[in-house]
């Protein structure tokens, strides 16, 4: 045999080695390609993600801490409250379902005893013989995007040091929102309720808020708060109302105090508030202002008794530009980097 011939043959026997090699190689190592059964469960149900109590009747009493949870609406039975909520830490989650009352019945969600971390979201709370939620007695909680109307009572109620958000309150008998103190109220409506539309303790905070068509106040905020970028439109009473160091900043309050014939736009009630960048239109009266040492600048107001400032108070100059003067900058002190506007 010629030695390219026997080359030939030695590769050929080294590939089939190989190849050998490679199949019991793979043997060995994969094991059975035959699984021993059907799959299991690769994801966590959720109870093992959120473990959550369902309420499924009323009444419905809250004695632990935990995580609670609608699956369909609710009606009270009987006369009482529909949950009462009796421990701390403490969320329910309407899930997008109605919490309902009947005559003579209770309060829709109520905290009777001093609780902390309470929160309460996601649904419409009406009908009841109460309160939507009574709940002064929850100190730093939370109530978001809940939905309360045609309530005997007042439609929200939240303790101190709280947020409230995304909520609404129509047609509550007592009012729409009443609030603790060292709050935060963000993005809430309060319409055709027959108190004040929203009420807030001390040094609390009202943004981006509208109060319309309520029997009392539209927005009332207790001493040392901030109520900004709010509309508060036909209420019987004032618009806003602010008692002491507080800071009213670029709100729009339009024909509050007519159905009385006693309400102002904006109305502080005491000293050293700010009140400042408001359009105050067609009010009983514009910017009213009884207390001293308060700071009035760069407003504008239109309609009866724009300006009612008392004595030792500070405010930028009042001119009056009505009758449609067109260009106003020829108008003496219209320049003027903190002038208030009447027209």
């Amino acid at each position: 045999m010629r030695k390219q011939d026997k080359l030939i043959v030695v590769s050929k026997i080294v590939a089939v080695l190989m190849i050998i090699t490679f199949i019991a190689a793979n043997q060995i190592f994969a094991g059975d390609l035959i699984p021993p059964g059907p799959p299991g469960p690769t994801m966590k149900t959720l109870d093992e993600v959120e473990p959550r109590t369902p309420i499924t009747q009323l009444p419905f009493i809250i004695y632990d801490s935990g995580s609670y949870y609608f699956t369909q609406d609710l009606i009270i039975p009987k006369a009482g409250n529909g949950i009462n909520i009796a421990a701390d830490d403490v969320t329910i989650d309407l899930n997008g379902f109605a919490l309902v009352g009947e005559t003579g019945s209770g309060h829709g969600i109520s905290v009777s005893d001093p609780q902390t971390n309470i929160c309460i979201r996601n649904g419409t709370i009406r009908d009841w013989g109460g309160h939507g939620v009574s709940g002064l007695n929850a100190r730093n909680s939370r109530l978001e995007e809940l939905r309360v109307s045609g309530n005997e009572g007042t439609g929200l109620k939240i303790g101190d040091g709280s947020i409230v958000s995304n909520c609404s309150a129509y047609n509550n008998a007592g009012g729409g929102l009443i609030l603790g103190n060292n709050l935060v109220l963000t993005a809430c409506t309060a319409s055709q309720n027959g108190g004040n539309g929203i009420t807030v303790g001390l040094r609390s905070t009202v943004t981006n808020c509208s109060a319309a068509f309520n029997g009392g106040e539209g927005i009332e905020a207790g001493s040392g708060s901030i109520v900004s970028g709010c509309a508060a439109g036909s209420n019987s009473a004032n618009g806003i109302k602010v008692n002491t160091s507080c800071y009213v900043l670029h709100n729009n309050c339009i024909s509050n105090g007519f159905s009385s014939g006693d309400g102002a736009g904006i109305l502080a009630t005491s000293n050293s508030n700010h009140i400042e960048g408001n359009h105050v239109v067609g009010n009983d009266r514009g910017i009213d202002v009884d207390g001293i040492l308060n700071l009035i600048l760069k407003n504008t107001c239109s309609g009866p008794s724009s300006y009612d400032i008392g004595s030792n108070n500070s405010y930028g100059p009042i001119i009056n530009i009505g009758g449609g003067v067109g260009d106003i900058s020829p108008v003496s002190n219209s320049s003027h980097p903190w002038a208030n506007f009447q027209f």
